[in-house]
C-alpha cells in the first residue's frame, strides 16, 4: 500500500493490522517522518559548481562555499511554491542576482536581512539567534521546533571542529524525526539527510528564520 504523509514536517507512529493473521504476528508498527516540501539543491551540481561566489577576493567557488546560498535557494523555492508573486530561483540565478543587487556583504557572506529583496519582499526576516552567554542550544531547538510546528523551515548554522573554528556550514531545516532533524544539506550526496544537532562534527550554533508575509 502505498502511505501519503502530507507535508507536515513531524513524526508519525503507523500500525497495520491484519486480523485473520495469526496473533503473535498480526500487527506491525514503524515509524515514517514527513517534511516540507522544498527543493534539495546541492552546491556541488554542474550547473553553478565552478561559479565563482559573489565579487571579493579570493574568488572562491560554490561548490566550496555556497552552503548558506544553496540553503537560502531552497528556503526561497519552498515559499515560491505558494506564493505566485516569489520567483523560484537556483543557485546560479541567486548568486548573479545577490552580485548585482547587494545581497553580500563586503566578505561575500549573504546579508540575511536582505534575503526578502530576493523573494519579492513576501517574506519577513524574523532574525537569527546563536549560542552566546544568553542563548542555549536548547534555546535554540525549541525555538527551531516551533517554526517547524508551523511550517516555516528554518535555516541552521553547524560549525565544523574545533570549537571556535567559524568554519560554518549551513543547511535548511524541513522536517524531524525523533531527536533529529530532516535536512536539504547542501553538500549531501542525496540532497537530504537526517542531522543531530549535537553531533561531534557539526554540532548547531545558529538558526536563521523566516516567515511569509
Amino acid at each position: 500500500t502505498i502511505l501519503t504523509l502530507g507535508n507536515i514536517p513531524a513524526e508519525y507512529q503507523v500500525t497495520a493490522t491484519c486480523p485473520t493473521c495469526r496473533a503473535e504476528a498480526n500487527t506491525v508498527t514503524f515509524r515514517a517522518c514527513g517534511k516540507l516540501a522544498t527543493d534539495e539543491f546541492r552546491q556541488n551540481s554542474g550547473s553553478w559548481a565552478d561559479v565563482v561566489l559573489g565579487t571579493q577576493p579570493p574568488h572562491k567557488l560554490i561548490r566550496k562555499v555556497g552552503c548558506a546560498l544553496t540553503a537560502v535557494t531552497n528556503m526561497i523555492n519552498f515559499y515560491g511554491a505558494i506564493s505566485t508573486s516569489i520567483v523560484r530561483t537556483d543557485p546560479f540565478q541567486l548568486n548573479r542576482d545577490m552580485i548585482q543587487r547587494g545581497g553580500y556583504d563586503g566578505n561575500d557572506d549573504i546579508n540575511w536581512a536582505r534575503v526578502i529583496n530576493f523573494a519579492a519582499q513576501r517574506l519577513i526576516y524574523v532574525g537569527d539567534a546563536n549560542i552566546g552567554p544568553h542563548t542555549s542550544r536548547t534555546d535554540l531547538i525549541q525555538q527551531l521546533d516551533a517554526d517547524l510546528s508551523n511550517s516555516h523551515p528554518v535555516i541552521i548554522q553547524g560549525e565544523h571542529p574545533p570549537a571556535g573554528s567559524r568554519d560554518w556550514h549551513f543547511m535548511l531545516v524541513v522536517g524531524k524525526c525523533g531527536n533529529q532533524y530532516v535536512v536539504a544539506d547542501p553538500i549531501s550526496p542525496t540532497g537530504s539527510r537526517l542531522y543531530d544537532p549535537n553531533e561531534p562534527q557539526l554540532p548547531l550554533r545558529g538558526i536563521r528564520r523566516y516567515e511569509l508575509r
